[in-house]
């Protein structure tokens, strides 16, 4: 499998297989309903096949995720960079009721009865500062670890990775295998997809 998504370029060529391409690649775990939601940077620039992926997406993302089971939400363009979450809206809604999630984002003024305004409040958020920590909550963190992050807990880092662990590690390499499982199972369907947008759109 190659390293990187723009390998397939040359392979899917149309505009929105391109953008669905992308969009697969970067969401798989969510993609797969193994995993909350992911950010995906989203940069308004020309990549090597000459495609501009931030164009793609203000032309044509809104039409692909009509009918997808994901939804986005653009969080911020910051030189030259939109940071998108890419999410699940039954599993973002799930993470966030863990207990130990739900009494910290309420301690930061989240609003956590209703998922679009617990959405808002993180966009506010972001934009208020360098970055919220507490999205580790939406991508589907274990608890302990983004509490542990945000210096809540008192446990001691003992693991880096795609985010850092605290304390017992076990639960939160079980998570991680189970992220990496879907990533790779969706990623290798990318190669034997003849429309992307199948995979994305949920066709």
């Amino acid at each position: 499998m190659p390293e990187h998504w723009t390998t397939l370029t040359t392979r899917f060529t149309d505009e929105k297989q391109c953008l669905a391409t992308f969009l697969a690649w970067q969401a798989a775990e969510v993609l797969s309903a193994a995993k909350p939601a992911n950010l995906i940077n989203i940069f308004d620039k020309p990549l090597p096949c000459g495609r501009n992926m931030y164009q793609l997406w203000q032309k044509h993302g809104k039409a692909i995720m009509q009918t997808s089971s994901l939804r986005a939400l653009d969080l911020q363009f910051h030189r030259g960079r939109l940071l998108v979450l890419v999410y699940h809206s039954q599993l973002v809604i799930e993470a966030l009721q863990n207990p130990d999630a739900r009494s910290a984002l309420e301690m930061l003024g989240y609003p956590t009865d209703c998922l679009e305004a617990s959405l808002r409040f993180l966009k506010e958020r972001l934009g208020k500062m360098s970055f919220p920590h507490e999205v580790g909550f939406f991508l589907g963190y274990p608890a302990k670890d983004v509490l542990g992050f945000m210096g809540m807990n008192g446990l001691p880092l003992v693991k880096s990775g795609p985010w850092r662990m605290y304390g017992e590690v076990a639960e939160s390499l079980t998570v991680l295998d189970v992220y990496r499982a879907a990533r790779t199972a969706l990623r290798k369907s990318l190669f034997i997809e003849k429309d992307p947008l199948s995979l994305v759109e949920g066709r």
